[in-house]
């Protein structure tokens, strides 16, 4: 599949670890016109992206290497593997024979006949309306509840660095003049650091979105388990699914979420209320919404 071959925008799937977006990456798979690409900057399978990890960029910069790149991802032919396995859980470092989930999970998602893309990244959260310009495409954002997402982070042993946000001097400049006394109090609190990392990824989107600098279709993961029928209706309705196809599509869907629905409140059984004050400290002097 290529550019002279499709002339549907490719769709991009944004949002911050752990909010759903790999689960809706394979929501939208679910259409076989489309083909999932996941994490294309993910850098421990794709060294060559280890600095575009969490990189902000004004609309108007110019980056040769990454336009170079991402035009691969986007419209030509990824010239990494890694793209192709999409969500599998297995050891990268285990040669390919010895993959029989991975190998069934690339045929699952194997689309000869595809006209569309459907890119996932996690860590693209801060040059959205940069990316947007150079790579038209339909931008789906999601986002969940930040106690959810860093309870989900904690568990799973995720690090974060707050501070590596105030070395990119344009991103400081623009968005985290205020927050930088609250960012370097963070100490060497991990928590304190991953739910800073939580709230600098979707604060800048936010006002970009609310600036109209950036034009997405914005959902979020409870909506999604809570009324899946009308979220994703109004979903496949942004990215032009064919109305007839819609139906079969949103009943797939729905059966794959129900045994979601238990789990919305999990993280109140694993944050302590020091932790959850702090998250709703740090949301406000963010200004962002819970």
């Amino acid at each position: 599949m290529n550019s002279a071959t499709n002339n549907l925008e490719p769709i991009v799937v944004a949002g911050s670890g752990r909010s759903g977006t790999t689960w809706l990456l394979d929501l939208l798979a679910m259409q076989r016109s489309i083909r999932p690409v996941f994490e294309p900057l993910h850098f421990k399978n794709v060294p060559k992206t280890r600095h575009l990890w969490g990189l902000y960029l004004r609309e108007d910069e110019t980056h040769e290497p990454l336009e170079t790149f991402l035009s691969k991802v986007f419209y030509h032919r990824p010239d990494h593997a890694w793209f192709s396995w999409m969500t599998c859980r297995v050891d990268w470092d285990t040669p390919i024979w010895n993959r029989p989930t991975a190998y069934r999970h690339g045929l699952k998602h194997w689309r000869p006949r595809a006209t569309r893309r459907a890119i996932k990244f996690i860590k693209a959260s801060l040059m959205l309306p940069w990316m947007q310009r150079h790579f038209p495409s339909k931008v789906v954002y999601i986002t969940r509840h930040p106690c959810a997402v860093l309870s989900s982070r904690k568990e799973m042993g995720w690090g974060g660095n707050p501070l590596r946000f105030l070395e990119q001097p344009h991103l400081a400049e623009d968005y985290l003049t205020e927050q930088q006394g609250w960012i370097e109090e963070a100490g060497e609190s991990l928590f304190r650091k991953l739910t800073l990392v939580w709230c600098i990824e979707n604060m800048v989107p936010q006002r970009q979105i609310e600036n109209g600098e950036l034009t997405v279709h914005w959902l979020t993961y409870e909506d999604l388990v809570s009324r899946p029928d009308e979220t994703i209706w109004n979903l496949l309705d942004f990215i032009g699914c064919p109305p007839e196809n819609r139906d079969s599509l949103i009943a797939r869907a729905v059966t794959s979420m129900a045994p979601q629905k238990e789990g919305l409140s999990k993280w109140k059984g694993r944050l302590d209320k020091g932790q959850i004050q702090y998250i709703r400290e740090s949301a406000e002097r963010f200004q962002l919404k819970i």
